[in-house]
Protein backbone atom coordinates (compact mmCIF):
# COMPACT_ATOMS: atom_id res chain seq x y z
CA UNK A 1 0.00 0.00 0.00
CA UNK A 2 1.50 3.42 -0.94
CA UNK A 3 2.43 5.58 2.07
CA UNK A 4 0.60 9.40 2.19
CA UNK A 5 4.20 10.80 0.47
CA UNK A 6 3.83 8.61 -2.41
CA UNK A 7 0.46 9.53 -2.78
CA UNK A 8 1.06 12.91 -2.90
CA UNK A 9 4.12 12.63 -5.12
CA UNK A 10 1.93 10.61 -8.09
CA UNK A 11 -0.85 13.48 -7.66
CA UNK A 12 1.89 16.14 -8.15
CA UNK A 13 3.30 14.21 -11.49
CA UNK A 14 -0.34 14.03 -12.58
CA UNK A 15 -0.79 18.01 -12.12
CA UNK A 16 2.63 18.36 -13.90
CA UNK A 17 1.63 16.22 -16.69
CA UNK A 18 -1.97 17.42 -17.43
CA UNK A 19 -0.45 21.51 -17.62
CA UNK A 20 2.26 19.80 -19.98
CA UNK A 21 -0.95 18.22 -22.30
CA UNK A 22 -2.63 21.44 -22.08
CA UNK A 23 -0.04 22.91 -23.56
CA UNK A 24 0.40 20.87 -26.26
CA UNK A 25 -3.22 21.05 -27.18
CA UNK A 26 -5.75 18.81 -28.39
CA UNK A 27 -4.89 16.16 -30.97
CA UNK A 28 -7.50 16.52 -34.26
CA UNK A 29 -9.13 12.56 -34.90
CA UNK A 30 -10.96 14.05 -37.37
CA UNK A 31 -8.28 13.07 -40.34
CA UNK A 32 -7.80 9.57 -39.01
CA UNK A 33 -9.57 6.32 -40.04
CA UNK A 34 -11.08 4.23 -37.33
CA UNK A 35 -8.03 1.87 -38.30
CA UNK A 36 -5.46 4.50 -37.87
CA UNK A 37 -7.44 5.66 -34.13
CA UNK A 38 -7.28 1.64 -33.28
CA UNK A 39 -3.25 2.07 -34.07
CA UNK A 40 -2.59 4.87 -32.44
CA UNK A 41 -4.77 3.53 -29.38
CA UNK A 42 -2.38 -0.24 -29.76
CA UNK A 43 1.03 2.48 -29.52
CA UNK A 44 -0.25 4.15 -26.29
CA UNK A 45 -0.93 0.80 -24.38
CA UNK A 46 2.30 -0.62 -25.42
CA UNK A 47 3.81 2.58 -24.14
CA UNK A 48 1.78 2.77 -20.71
CA UNK A 49 2.65 -0.83 -20.15
CA UNK A 50 6.44 0.12 -20.58
CA UNK A 51 6.56 3.00 -18.81
CA UNK A 52 4.67 0.69 -15.86
CA UNK A 53 7.97 -1.86 -16.10
CA UNK A 54 10.34 0.73 -15.92
CA UNK A 55 8.63 2.47 -12.92
CA UNK A 56 8.84 -1.03 -11.23
CA UNK A 57 12.37 -1.45 -12.65
CA UNK A 58 13.31 2.13 -10.78
CA UNK A 59 11.26 1.56 -7.98
CA UNK A 60 13.81 -1.97 -7.57
CA UNK A 61 17.07 -0.35 -7.77
CA UNK A 62 15.73 2.69 -5.72
CA UNK A 63 15.26 0.14 -2.99
CA UNK A 64 18.36 -2.05 -3.33
CA UNK A 65 20.31 1.33 -3.15
CA UNK A 66 18.16 2.13 0.12
CA UNK A 67 19.81 -0.97 1.43
CA UNK A 68 23.13 -1.29 0.28
CA UNK A 69 23.66 2.21 1.95
CA UNK A 70 21.54 1.26 5.32
CA UNK A 71 24.77 -1.67 4.85
CA UNK A 72 27.26 0.79 4.78
CA UNK A 73 26.09 3.33 7.26
CA UNK A 74 25.66 0.53 9.96
CA UNK A 75 29.35 -0.67 9.38
CA UNK A 76 30.82 2.50 9.25
CA UNK A 77 28.91 3.78 12.48
CA UNK A 78 29.50 0.49 14.10
CA UNK A 79 33.37 -0.19 13.43
CA UNK A 80 35.74 -0.69 15.89
CA UNK A 81 38.05 1.96 14.32
CA UNK A 82 37.61 5.46 13.99
CA UNK A 83 37.09 6.90 10.85
CA UNK A 84 37.61 10.15 10.23
CA UNK A 85 37.39 12.36 6.80
CA UNK A 86 39.41 15.40 6.40
CA UNK A 87 38.82 18.86 4.07
CA UNK A 88 42.18 19.77 1.80
CA UNK A 89 42.52 22.11 4.83
CA UNK A 90 43.04 19.96 7.79
CA UNK A 91 39.53 20.11 8.88
CA UNK A 92 37.88 17.25 10.11
CA UNK A 93 34.23 17.30 7.53
CA UNK A 94 32.88 13.71 9.00
CA UNK A 95 33.81 11.02 12.16
CA UNK A 96 31.94 7.68 13.33
CA UNK A 97 31.18 7.18 16.77
CA UNK A 98 34.00 5.60 17.56
CA UNK A 99 36.16 8.03 16.39
CA UNK A 100 34.18 10.74 18.41
CA UNK A 101 34.89 7.96 21.55
CA UNK A 102 38.62 8.60 20.49
CA UNK A 103 38.61 12.40 20.42
CA UNK A 104 36.47 12.89 23.41
CA UNK A 105 33.73 15.07 21.61
CA UNK A 106 30.21 14.72 20.16
CA UNK A 107 30.40 14.68 16.30
CA UNK A 108 28.94 18.15 15.78
CA UNK A 109 31.57 19.58 18.05
CA UNK A 110 34.13 18.20 16.14
CA UNK A 111 32.84 18.88 12.58
CA UNK A 112 35.52 21.88 10.93
CA UNK A 113 37.70 21.58 13.44
CA UNK A 114 41.45 20.57 12.75
CA UNK A 115 42.60 16.88 13.83
CA UNK A 116 45.95 18.48 14.58
CA UNK A 117 44.01 20.09 17.53
CA UNK A 118 43.68 16.62 18.98
CA UNK A 119 47.16 15.41 17.88
CA UNK A 120 49.86 14.98 21.17
CA UNK A 121 52.78 18.11 20.74
CA UNK A 122 55.30 15.98 20.65
CA UNK A 123 53.93 14.03 17.50
CA UNK A 124 52.77 17.35 15.52
CA UNK A 125 55.61 16.97 13.35
CA UNK A 126 54.97 13.39 12.19
CA UNK A 127 51.46 14.19 11.85
CA UNK A 128 52.24 17.04 9.04
CA UNK A 129 54.86 14.94 7.32
CA UNK A 130 52.73 12.21 6.67
CA UNK A 131 49.99 14.17 5.56
CA UNK A 132 53.02 15.98 3.26
CA UNK A 133 54.05 12.64 1.85
CA UNK A 134 50.67 11.49 1.11
CA UNK A 135 49.69 14.36 -1.16
CA UNK A 136 53.26 14.19 -2.67
CA UNK A 137 52.86 10.62 -3.71
CA UNK A 138 49.11 9.88 -3.52
CA UNK A 139 49.80 6.15 -1.39
CA UNK A 140 48.95 5.00 1.56
CA UNK A 141 50.78 6.37 4.87
CA UNK A 142 50.64 4.80 8.12
CA UNK A 143 52.26 5.54 11.78
CA UNK A 144 51.67 5.46 14.94
CA UNK A 145 51.46 8.36 17.16
CA UNK A 146 49.24 9.81 20.61
CA UNK A 147 45.85 11.51 20.70
CA UNK A 148 44.82 13.81 23.13
CA UNK A 149 41.14 13.85 23.72
CA UNK A 150 38.61 16.51 24.72
CA UNK A 151 38.11 16.74 28.57
CA UNK A 152 40.15 17.49 32.08
CA UNK A 153 40.73 14.32 33.09
CA UNK A 154 41.27 12.63 29.60
CA UNK A 155 44.87 10.45 28.99
CA UNK A 156 47.19 10.03 26.01
CA UNK A 157 45.73 7.59 23.67
CA UNK A 158 48.41 5.80 21.34
CA UNK A 159 46.79 5.06 17.84
CA UNK A 160 47.82 3.17 14.95
CA UNK A 161 46.82 5.67 11.75
CA UNK A 162 45.96 5.09 8.20
CA UNK A 163 45.72 7.97 5.59
CA UNK A 164 44.54 7.58 2.13
CA UNK A 165 43.70 10.39 -0.44
CA UNK A 166 39.68 10.28 -1.07
CA UNK A 167 38.10 10.12 -4.23
CA UNK A 168 36.44 13.59 -5.38
CA UNK A 169 33.40 12.86 -6.75
CA UNK A 170 32.61 16.76 -7.67
CA UNK A 171 29.91 16.81 -4.90
CA UNK A 172 32.49 16.03 -1.91
CA UNK A 173 35.84 17.63 -1.31
CA UNK A 174 37.07 15.78 1.25
CA UNK A 175 41.21 15.72 0.96
CA UNK A 176 41.76 12.05 2.83
CA UNK A 177 40.12 9.80 4.72
CA UNK A 178 41.93 8.79 8.10
CA UNK A 179 41.46 5.59 10.10
CA UNK A 180 42.24 5.15 13.86
CA UNK A 181 43.12 1.89 16.13
CA UNK A 182 43.34 1.83 19.65
CA UNK A 183 46.68 0.71 20.67
CA UNK A 184 47.16 2.13 23.63
CA UNK A 185 47.39 -1.82 25.27
CA UNK A 186 49.77 -3.01 22.85
CA UNK A 187 52.05 0.12 23.78
CA UNK A 188 51.94 -0.58 27.72
CA UNK A 189 52.83 -4.38 26.79
CA UNK A 190 55.65 -2.90 25.02
CA UNK A 191 56.57 -1.31 28.15
CA UNK A 192 56.37 -3.94 30.25
CA UNK A 193 58.37 -6.27 28.10
CA UNK A 194 61.50 -4.16 28.09
CA UNK A 195 61.26 -3.60 31.57
CA UNK A 196 61.22 -7.10 32.36
CA UNK A 197 63.71 -7.94 29.44
CA UNK A 198 65.75 -5.14 31.49
CA UNK A 199 65.56 -7.21 35.00
CA UNK A 200 65.78 -10.54 33.32
CA UNK A 201 69.44 -9.07 31.87
CA UNK A 202 70.57 -8.16 35.52
CA UNK A 203 68.72 -11.47 36.76
CA UNK A 204 70.46 -13.93 34.77
CA UNK A 205 73.65 -12.29 34.72
CA UNK A 206 73.68 -10.69 31.41
CA UNK A 207 73.86 -13.87 29.21
CA UNK A 208 72.00 -12.60 26.37
CA UNK A 209 74.35 -9.18 25.85
CA UNK A 210 76.89 -10.85 27.37
CA UNK A 211 77.94 -7.84 29.76
CA UNK A 212 79.21 -8.91 33.53
CA UNK A 213 76.31 -9.63 36.56
CA UNK A 214 74.92 -6.04 37.42
CA UNK A 215 75.53 -7.40 40.74
CA UNK A 216 74.65 -10.06 43.13
CA UNK A 217 71.07 -10.95 43.30
CA UNK A 218 69.28 -13.90 45.90
CA UNK A 219 68.00 -16.59 43.63
CA UNK A 220 69.89 -16.01 40.34
CA UNK A 221 71.81 -19.02 39.83
CA UNK A 222 68.03 -21.37 40.21
CA UNK A 223 66.30 -18.44 38.14
CA UNK A 224 69.10 -18.70 35.41
CA UNK A 225 68.50 -22.73 35.21
CA UNK A 226 64.82 -21.79 34.64
CA UNK A 227 65.09 -19.26 32.16
CA UNK A 228 66.27 -20.74 28.74
CA UNK A 229 67.35 -17.79 26.18
CA UNK A 230 64.43 -15.30 25.89
CA UNK A 231 63.13 -14.53 22.16
CA UNK A 232 60.64 -12.38 23.56
CA UNK A 233 58.28 -11.05 21.00
CA UNK A 234 55.35 -7.73 21.60
CA UNK A 235 52.03 -10.21 21.18
CA UNK A 236 53.76 -12.50 24.17
CA UNK A 237 50.24 -12.35 25.80
CA UNK A 238 49.92 -10.21 29.44
CA UNK A 239 49.46 -13.73 31.37
CA UNK A 240 53.01 -14.62 30.06
CA UNK A 241 54.68 -11.40 31.04
CA UNK A 242 52.19 -11.77 34.79
CA UNK A 243 53.96 -15.24 35.04
CA UNK A 244 57.22 -14.55 34.47
CA UNK A 245 57.56 -11.46 36.87
CA UNK A 246 56.16 -13.94 39.27
CA UNK A 247 58.99 -16.84 38.77
CA UNK A 248 61.66 -13.08 39.21
CA UNK A 249 60.00 -12.38 42.50
CA UNK A 250 59.95 -15.97 44.21
CA UNK A 251 63.61 -15.98 42.77
CA UNK A 252 64.55 -13.11 45.91
CA UNK A 253 64.93 -10.38 44.22
CA UNK A 254 65.75 -7.27 46.81
CA UNK A 255 65.70 -3.49 46.13
CA UNK A 256 65.50 -1.50 42.99
CA UNK A 257 65.29 -5.28 40.62
CA UNK A 258 62.06 -6.55 43.00
CA UNK A 259 60.74 -2.94 42.63
CA UNK A 260 60.69 -3.36 38.59
CA UNK A 261 59.79 -6.80 38.66
CA UNK A 262 56.66 -5.50 40.94
CA UNK A 263 55.65 -2.44 38.30
CA UNK A 264 55.96 -5.21 35.37
CA UNK A 265 53.26 -7.69 37.39
CA UNK A 266 51.42 -4.68 38.23
CA UNK A 267 51.08 -3.41 34.52
CA UNK A 268 50.23 -7.55 32.94
CA UNK A 269 47.55 -7.68 35.66
CA UNK A 270 46.32 -4.13 34.34
CA UNK A 271 46.38 -6.04 30.83
CA UNK A 272 44.40 -9.07 31.80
Amino acid sequence: MPTEAEIQQAAARRRWAEARAADLGEPDFTALSPAEIRDQFHELRIHQIELAIQNEELHRAQVALEKAQSAYLALYDLAPVGYVALSEQGLLVDANPRATLLLGAPRKALLQQPLSRFIHPVDQDLFYLQRRQLFLTGKLQVGELRLVPEGAHAGVIWVRLEQALASHDGEHHNACHIIFSDITERKAGEAALRAMTAVLSQVTGGRRSGLPPAGPVAGSAATSELLPPLDLDVETPAQGIAGMADLLLRGGLGGEQRRLAEAIRSSAAALL
